[in-house]
């Protein structure tokens, strides 16, 4: 008698480890083909491998799939690595049993694989360009402090010479207001005639 197991459900995110198990009443089976098949009708061949002592490479299609064979515990296990979320369905494994003889094969009912959304990168860490952001915005906050630096310093000295220029100017003003004023001339003094104060002149 032989047969397949597999677990009823595995819920994984982009990597899941299927376990293939078969039972035999045969003494010892040297050499096996399994088969994961994708769908319940098995329209998609998920990867096929020869396994004796070690399984071949696996060929499938859009899947990347890798498959150990431990012929003591009697278990295929299929890696499947880069899973995405439209991936969620039943996966059946076959055990073809190809030597000794004679051959026999078995599927398994099936084990429901949900594959669960990854977040968006954004959510789940810091994006890749974060750092050149930090940078940029850095640079960008030192440069605007260096002008405003500058304006203040060019508002501060137009204003100290605005203060200089008026002080000066009031200077003047209050010199001109009360400095020391020139004495304008006095009329000229009319001579006197002192031919009228000579009456004692015949």
């Amino acid at each position: 008698m032989f047969s397949v197991q597999q677990s009823p459900l595995l819920i994984a995110e982009n990597k899941a480890e299927l376990f293939c198990n078969y039972t035999s009443t045969r003494p010892n089976i040297e050499a096996v083909k399994a088969t994961l098949f994708k769908g319940a009708t098995r329209s998609v061949k998920v990867c096929s491998v020869n396994c004796n002592v070690t399984c071949s490479k696996p060929n499938g299609t859009e899947f990347s799939c890798q498959v150990k064979f431990n012929k003591t515990e009697k278990v295929v296990i299929f890696n499947l690595q880069n899973l995405h979320a439209n991936q969620t369905d039943i996966y059946i494994c076959k055990i073809e049993v190809i030597w000794q003889a004679p051959y026999e094969s078995h599927e398994s009912h099936g084990t429901v694989i949900h594959v669960k959304a990854t977040e968006p990168e954004s959510q789940s860490g810091p994006p890749k360009y974060s750092m050149a952001m930090i940078a940029a915005v850095g640079a960008l906050s030192f440069y605007n402090m260096l002008i405003t630096a500058a304006l203040l310093y060019c508002w501060f000295k137009n204003k100290k010479n605005r203060i200089i220029r008026n002080d000066y100017f009031n200077m003047i003003k209050w010199q001109e207001s009360n400095g020391p004023k020139k004495r304008h001339p006095p009329p000229a003094v009319l001579a006197r005639n002192y031919t009228a104060y000579r009456y004692w002149e015949p």
